[in-house]
Protein backbone atom coordinates (compact mmCIF):
# COMPACT_ATOMS: atom_id res chain seq x y z
CA UNK A 1 0.00 0.00 0.00
CA UNK A 2 1.29 3.45 -0.94
CA UNK A 3 1.83 5.68 2.13
CA UNK A 4 3.48 8.62 0.37
CA UNK A 5 4.14 9.88 -3.14
CA UNK A 6 6.68 12.30 -4.64
CA UNK A 7 5.93 13.80 -8.07
CA UNK A 8 8.58 15.68 -10.07
CA UNK A 9 8.00 17.19 -13.50
CA UNK A 10 4.66 15.53 -14.17
CA UNK A 11 2.00 17.69 -15.85
CA UNK A 12 1.47 20.80 -13.68
CA UNK A 13 3.71 19.62 -10.83
CA UNK A 14 7.34 20.67 -10.77
CA UNK A 15 7.88 19.19 -7.30
CA UNK A 16 5.05 17.87 -5.14
CA UNK A 17 4.63 15.51 -2.18
CA UNK A 18 1.68 13.81 -0.54
CA UNK A 19 2.25 11.92 2.72
CA UNK A 20 0.28 10.06 5.37
CA UNK A 21 -1.95 8.17 2.94
CA UNK A 22 -4.42 5.61 4.23
CA UNK A 23 -6.84 2.94 3.06
CA UNK A 24 -9.27 5.52 1.59
CA UNK A 25 -7.97 8.90 0.42
CA UNK A 26 -10.14 11.77 -0.81
CA UNK A 27 -8.49 14.59 -2.79
CA UNK A 28 -10.04 18.06 -2.86
CA UNK A 29 -9.00 21.41 -4.28
CA UNK A 30 -9.80 24.00 -6.97
CA UNK A 31 -10.43 23.26 -10.63
CA UNK A 32 -7.22 22.66 -12.56
CA UNK A 33 -5.43 22.24 -9.24
CA UNK A 34 -3.93 18.87 -10.18
CA UNK A 35 -6.22 16.35 -8.45
CA UNK A 36 -6.63 14.19 -11.57
CA UNK A 37 -2.89 14.44 -12.26
CA UNK A 38 -2.20 13.02 -8.79
CA UNK A 39 -4.58 10.12 -9.54
CA UNK A 40 -2.66 9.49 -12.77
CA UNK A 41 0.68 9.50 -10.96
CA UNK A 42 -0.62 6.96 -8.43
CA UNK A 43 -2.00 4.89 -11.32
CA UNK A 44 1.40 4.72 -13.04
CA UNK A 45 3.17 3.96 -9.77
CA UNK A 46 0.74 1.23 -8.76
CA UNK A 47 1.10 -0.28 -12.25
CA UNK A 48 4.89 -0.08 -11.96
CA UNK A 49 5.05 2.12 -15.04
CA UNK A 50 3.52 -0.40 -17.43
CA UNK A 51 3.40 1.17 -20.95
CA UNK A 52 -0.19 0.02 -21.53
CA UNK A 53 -1.32 2.01 -18.47
CA UNK A 54 0.46 5.11 -19.80
CA UNK A 55 -1.43 4.67 -23.07
CA UNK A 56 -4.71 4.34 -21.14
CA UNK A 57 -4.08 7.71 -19.45
CA UNK A 58 -3.35 9.41 -22.76
CA UNK A 59 -6.53 7.88 -24.20
CA UNK A 60 -8.68 9.06 -21.28
CA UNK A 61 -7.52 12.65 -21.76
CA UNK A 62 -7.63 12.36 -25.58
CA UNK A 63 -4.68 14.78 -25.72
CA UNK A 64 -3.17 15.77 -29.04
CA UNK A 65 -4.66 12.76 -30.76
CA UNK A 66 -3.80 12.35 -34.44
CA UNK A 67 -5.15 9.13 -35.93
CA UNK A 68 -3.76 6.34 -33.67
CA UNK A 69 -1.18 8.37 -31.77
CA UNK A 70 -1.05 10.77 -28.82
CA UNK A 71 1.23 13.71 -28.14
CA UNK A 72 3.26 12.94 -25.00
CA UNK A 73 4.42 16.53 -24.43
CA UNK A 74 1.52 17.18 -22.06
CA UNK A 75 2.83 14.58 -19.61
CA UNK A 76 5.81 16.84 -18.89
CA UNK A 77 5.90 20.02 -16.84
CA UNK A 78 5.58 23.00 -19.18
CA UNK A 79 4.03 20.90 -21.98
CA UNK A 80 7.37 20.64 -23.79
CA UNK A 81 9.79 17.77 -24.36
CA UNK A 82 13.49 17.95 -25.09
CA UNK A 83 16.49 15.70 -24.85
CA UNK A 84 17.06 14.68 -21.24
CA UNK A 85 13.78 15.97 -19.78
CA UNK A 86 12.60 13.77 -16.90
CA UNK A 87 9.43 12.90 -14.96
CA UNK A 88 9.93 11.07 -11.66
CA UNK A 89 7.14 9.41 -9.69
CA UNK A 90 8.18 7.84 -6.42
CA UNK A 91 6.76 6.12 -3.37
CA UNK A 92 8.42 4.47 -0.41
CA UNK A 93 8.51 1.17 -2.35
CA UNK A 94 9.22 2.04 -5.97
CA UNK A 95 10.04 4.70 -8.53
CA UNK A 96 8.89 5.22 -12.11
CA UNK A 97 10.91 7.55 -14.33
CA UNK A 98 9.93 8.85 -17.78
CA UNK A 99 12.66 10.49 -19.83
CA UNK A 100 13.19 11.58 -23.41
CA UNK A 101 16.33 10.61 -25.29
CA UNK A 102 17.20 9.95 -28.95
CA UNK A 103 13.62 10.40 -30.21
CA UNK A 104 12.27 7.89 -27.72
CA UNK A 105 10.40 7.78 -24.43
CA UNK A 106 12.28 5.75 -21.85
CA UNK A 107 10.31 4.24 -18.96
CA UNK A 108 12.44 3.08 -16.04
CA UNK A 109 10.45 0.91 -13.67
CA UNK A 110 12.71 0.17 -10.74
CA UNK A 111 13.59 -2.59 -10.05
CA UNK A 112 12.29 -3.81 -13.45
CA UNK A 113 14.15 -3.46 -16.73
CA UNK A 114 13.63 -0.16 -18.56
CA UNK A 115 11.34 0.02 -21.60
CA UNK A 116 12.18 2.22 -24.59
CA UNK A 117 9.25 3.44 -26.70
CA UNK A 118 10.08 4.99 -30.05
CA UNK A 119 8.41 8.35 -30.66
CA UNK A 120 7.24 9.60 -34.03
CA UNK A 121 9.00 12.68 -35.52
CA UNK A 122 6.16 14.82 -34.16
CA UNK A 123 6.86 13.61 -30.61
CA UNK A 124 3.78 11.39 -30.53
CA UNK A 125 3.42 7.85 -29.21
CA UNK A 126 1.60 5.48 -31.59
CA UNK A 127 -0.69 2.54 -30.89
CA UNK A 128 1.64 0.38 -32.99
CA UNK A 129 4.46 1.05 -30.52
CA UNK A 130 2.24 0.20 -27.54
CA UNK A 131 0.60 -2.89 -29.10
CA UNK A 132 3.23 -5.43 -27.91
CA UNK A 133 2.61 -4.35 -24.31
CA UNK A 134 -1.17 -4.70 -24.48
CA UNK A 135 -1.29 -8.45 -25.04
CA UNK A 136 -0.14 -11.65 -23.45
CA UNK A 137 3.57 -10.99 -24.06
CA UNK A 138 3.54 -8.22 -21.47
CA UNK A 139 0.30 -8.54 -19.57
CA UNK A 140 -0.66 -5.33 -17.72
CA UNK A 141 -1.79 -5.61 -14.09
CA UNK A 142 -5.52 -6.25 -13.72
CA UNK A 143 -6.04 -5.27 -10.08
CA UNK A 144 -5.65 -1.54 -10.79
CA UNK A 145 -8.70 0.34 -12.07
CA UNK A 146 -9.07 4.00 -13.04
CA UNK A 147 -12.67 5.22 -13.07
CA UNK A 148 -12.87 8.58 -14.90
CA UNK A 149 -15.41 11.30 -14.13
CA UNK A 150 -17.68 10.08 -16.93
CA UNK A 151 -17.43 6.44 -15.71
CA UNK A 152 -16.56 3.43 -17.86
CA UNK A 153 -17.61 2.55 -21.37
CA UNK A 154 -20.29 -0.13 -21.53
CA UNK A 155 -18.06 -2.72 -23.20
CA UNK A 156 -15.37 -2.25 -20.53
CA UNK A 157 -17.90 -2.57 -17.73
CA UNK A 158 -19.47 -5.71 -19.22
CA UNK A 159 -15.99 -7.25 -19.43
CA UNK A 160 -15.46 -6.58 -15.71
CA UNK A 161 -18.97 -7.75 -14.82
CA UNK A 162 -18.35 -11.14 -16.44
CA UNK A 163 -15.67 -11.68 -13.78
CA UNK A 164 -18.11 -10.76 -11.00
CA UNK A 165 -21.29 -12.60 -11.94
CA UNK A 166 -22.02 -15.82 -9.99
CA UNK A 167 -19.37 -14.95 -7.38
CA UNK A 168 -19.83 -13.45 -3.88
CA UNK A 169 -18.80 -10.09 -5.37
CA UNK A 170 -22.11 -9.97 -7.24
CA UNK A 171 -23.90 -9.42 -3.93
CA UNK A 172 -21.65 -6.44 -3.15
CA UNK A 173 -22.58 -4.81 -6.44
CA UNK A 174 -26.30 -5.39 -5.85
CA UNK A 175 -25.95 -3.97 -2.33
CA UNK A 176 -24.59 -0.73 -3.77
CA UNK A 177 -27.39 -0.44 -6.33
CA UNK A 178 -30.04 -0.97 -3.64
CA UNK A 179 -28.75 2.15 -1.87
CA UNK A 180 -30.27 4.06 -4.78
CA UNK A 181 -33.24 1.78 -5.51
CA UNK A 182 -34.21 -0.79 -2.81
CA UNK A 183 -36.50 -2.58 -5.29
CA UNK A 184 -33.65 -3.83 -7.49
CA UNK A 185 -33.48 -7.63 -7.43
CA UNK A 186 -30.97 -8.61 -10.12
CA UNK A 187 -28.89 -7.20 -12.93
CA UNK A 188 -27.61 -8.97 -16.02
CA UNK A 189 -25.29 -8.12 -18.90
CA UNK A 190 -26.12 -8.34 -22.57
CA UNK A 191 -24.60 -6.96 -25.78
CA UNK A 192 -23.13 -3.49 -25.07
CA UNK A 193 -24.89 -0.68 -26.92
CA UNK A 194 -23.90 2.99 -26.59
CA UNK A 195 -22.24 4.60 -23.58
CA UNK A 196 -24.61 3.15 -20.96
CA UNK A 197 -25.96 -0.01 -22.50
CA UNK A 198 -25.00 -3.57 -21.84
CA UNK A 199 -27.08 -4.14 -18.69
CA UNK A 200 -30.68 -4.85 -17.82
CA UNK A 201 -32.20 -4.44 -14.36
CA UNK A 202 -34.98 -6.48 -12.73
CA UNK A 203 -37.00 -4.62 -10.08
CA UNK A 204 -39.39 -6.19 -7.61
CA UNK A 205 -42.95 -6.06 -8.94
CA UNK A 206 -41.98 -5.36 -12.56
CA UNK A 207 -43.07 -7.90 -15.13
CA UNK A 208 -39.80 -7.77 -17.07
CA UNK A 209 -36.30 -6.24 -16.82
CA UNK A 210 -35.59 -2.78 -18.20
CA UNK A 211 -32.34 -1.36 -19.66
CA UNK A 212 -30.05 0.30 -17.16
CA UNK A 213 -30.17 3.40 -19.35
CA UNK A 214 -33.77 3.89 -18.19
CA UNK A 215 -32.44 4.75 -14.72
CA UNK A 216 -30.62 7.89 -13.62
CA UNK A 217 -26.90 8.61 -13.71
CA UNK A 218 -26.51 7.47 -10.11
CA UNK A 219 -27.29 3.82 -10.89
CA UNK A 220 -24.64 3.72 -13.60
CA UNK A 221 -22.06 5.44 -11.38
CA UNK A 222 -22.69 3.07 -8.45
CA UNK A 223 -22.57 0.09 -10.80
CA UNK A 224 -19.20 1.20 -12.18
CA UNK A 225 -17.80 1.96 -8.72
CA UNK A 226 -18.52 -1.36 -7.08
CA UNK A 227 -17.76 -3.55 -10.09
CA UNK A 228 -14.38 -1.80 -10.45
CA UNK A 229 -13.70 -2.11 -6.71
CA UNK A 230 -14.30 -5.88 -6.72
CA UNK A 231 -11.68 -6.24 -9.47
CA UNK A 232 -8.95 -4.49 -7.47
CA UNK A 233 -8.30 -7.19 -4.87
CA UNK A 234 -4.85 -6.51 -3.41
CA UNK A 235 -4.51 -3.47 -5.67
CA UNK A 236 -5.64 0.11 -6.24
CA UNK A 237 -8.87 1.87 -7.26
CA UNK A 238 -8.72 5.47 -8.54
CA UNK A 239 -11.96 7.41 -9.00
CA UNK A 240 -12.19 10.89 -10.51
CA UNK A 241 -15.15 12.91 -9.13
CA UNK A 242 -16.40 9.98 -7.08
CA UNK A 243 -19.84 11.45 -6.35
CA UNK A 244 -20.80 12.23 -9.97
CA UNK A 245 -24.51 11.53 -10.43
CA UNK A 246 -25.02 10.56 -6.78
CA UNK A 247 -27.41 12.36 -4.43
CA UNK A 248 -26.01 13.38 -1.05
CA UNK A 249 -28.44 11.05 0.77
CA UNK A 250 -26.69 7.95 -0.60
CA UNK A 251 -23.12 9.13 0.04
CA UNK A 252 -22.98 8.03 3.73
CA UNK A 253 -23.93 4.39 3.08
CA UNK A 254 -21.90 4.30 -0.14
CA UNK A 255 -18.71 5.46 1.61
CA UNK A 256 -19.33 2.87 4.32
CA UNK A 257 -19.69 0.15 1.70
CA UNK A 258 -16.57 1.30 -0.16
CA UNK A 259 -14.49 1.42 3.05
CA UNK A 260 -15.75 -1.96 4.26
CA UNK A 261 -15.13 -3.63 0.90
CA UNK A 262 -11.73 -1.98 0.44
CA UNK A 263 -10.56 -3.40 3.78
CA UNK A 264 -11.95 -6.87 3.02
CA UNK A 265 -10.34 -7.00 -0.42
CA UNK A 266 -7.13 -5.16 0.59
CA UNK A 267 -7.74 -2.33 -1.90
CA UNK A 268 -6.35 1.18 -1.54
CA UNK A 269 -8.79 3.83 -2.80
CA UNK A 270 -7.97 7.30 -4.14
CA UNK A 271 -10.84 9.59 -5.17
CA UNK A 272 -11.47 13.24 -6.00
CA UNK A 273 -14.46 15.51 -5.36
CA UNK A 274 -15.66 19.12 -5.51
CA UNK A 275 -18.55 18.45 -3.14
CA UNK A 276 -18.65 19.36 0.55
CA UNK A 277 -21.47 16.81 0.94
CA UNK A 278 -18.95 14.19 -0.11
CA UNK A 279 -16.47 15.43 2.51
CA UNK A 280 -19.14 15.35 5.22
CA UNK A 281 -20.08 11.81 4.24
CA UNK A 282 -16.44 10.77 4.44
CA UNK A 283 -16.42 11.97 8.05
CA UNK A 284 -19.18 9.47 8.80
CA UNK A 285 -16.71 6.60 8.30
CA UNK A 286 -14.15 8.18 10.65
CA UNK A 287 -15.12 6.80 14.09
CA UNK A 288 -13.15 8.10 17.05
CA UNK A 289 -12.22 4.58 18.17
CA UNK A 290 -10.33 4.12 14.91
CA UNK A 291 -8.01 7.12 15.37
CA UNK A 292 -5.20 4.93 16.71
CA UNK A 293 -5.61 2.22 14.08
CA UNK A 294 -2.72 1.51 11.68
CA UNK A 295 -2.48 3.65 8.55
CA UNK A 296 -3.89 0.80 6.47
CA UNK A 297 -7.19 1.22 8.36
CA UNK A 298 -7.30 5.02 8.14
CA UNK A 299 -9.22 7.52 6.04
CA UNK A 300 -7.45 10.70 4.87
CA UNK A 301 -8.36 13.95 3.14
CA UNK A 302 -5.83 15.94 1.08
CA UNK A 303 -6.19 19.41 -0.41
CA UNK A 304 -4.23 19.75 -3.66
CA UNK A 305 -2.99 23.14 -4.91
CA UNK A 306 -0.48 23.53 -7.75
CA UNK A 307 1.36 26.39 -6.02
CA UNK A 308 2.00 24.26 -2.93
CA UNK A 309 4.85 21.75 -2.81
CA UNK A 310 2.91 19.50 -0.46
CA UNK A 311 -0.73 18.55 0.02
CA UNK A 312 -2.60 19.86 3.06
CA UNK A 313 -3.36 16.61 4.88
CA UNK A 314 -6.30 15.93 7.21
CA UNK A 315 -6.36 12.82 9.36
CA UNK A 316 -9.57 11.35 10.80
CA UNK A 317 -9.95 13.73 13.79
CA UNK A 318 -9.40 16.71 11.49
CA UNK A 319 -11.88 15.37 8.92
CA UNK A 320 -14.52 15.20 11.66
CA UNK A 321 -13.76 18.81 12.66
CA UNK A 322 -14.00 19.93 9.02
CA UNK A 323 -17.41 18.27 8.71
CA UNK A 324 -18.79 19.46 12.05
CA UNK A 325 -17.66 23.08 11.69
CA UNK A 326 -18.22 23.41 7.94
CA UNK A 327 -14.60 24.33 7.27
CA UNK A 328 -14.10 25.08 3.56
CA UNK A 329 -11.47 22.68 2.22
CA UNK A 330 -12.58 22.29 -1.37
Amino acid sequence: MISSIHIEGYRGFQDFRMEGLGRVNLLVGPNNGGKTSVLEAVYLLAAQGHPKMLWDLLSMRDEGKVRDSFDVRHLFFGHEISEGIVVSLGSEEQTVVLSVAASSLRMERFPKQPVVLQLEPSGSLSSETIAPFAGLLSKPPRNIQFLPADSLKSEDLVELWNKVVLTPDEDLVLESLRLLDPEIERIAAHVPVGDRGGFIVKRRGDASPVPVGSFGDGIWRALCLLIALTQCRGGTLLVDEVDNGLHRTVLDPLWSLIFKTAKELDVQVFATTHSFDCVQSLAAICPEENDQAPQSEQVTLHRIERQRAKSIAYNQPKIRIVAEQGVEVR
